[in-house]
């Protein structure tokens, strides 16, 4: 079953450096790294297919939660796992590829 996280507390829950941590953990690189801009990150499938992800810079924004989601999306088509499992790796800081 595919379940998409819409609400806008639990997404805005998910903290950046906890983001950060799990990309990195999975081979994301992070490609773009600038003083007071949001980092880009990039991951490549076995098939060369490449996926990037733009980490928002700071959890007050009023999109926050709607990039969190975005993310989301990103990471489920990537991982080919369901949303809810990964916010539960978020949500305790281990990865389960």
């Amino acid at each position: 079953m595919k379940v998409t996280i819409r609400d806008a507390q639990a997404l805005s829950t998910i903290r950046r450096v906890d983001v950060a941590a799990y990309l990195q953990s999975l081979g994301w690189k992070e490609i773009a790294d600038r003083p007071n801009h949001s980092p880009t990150w990039l991951a490549q499938k076995s098939q060369g297919e490449e996926f990037e992800i733009v980490l928002p810079m700071n959890q007050s924004l009023r999109d926050y939660a709607q990039c969190m989601g975005h993310f989301l999306n990103t990471l489920e088509a990537v991982e080919e796992r369901s949303q809810l499992d990964i916010f539960r790796d978020l949500s305790t800081g281990k990865p389960t590829p």
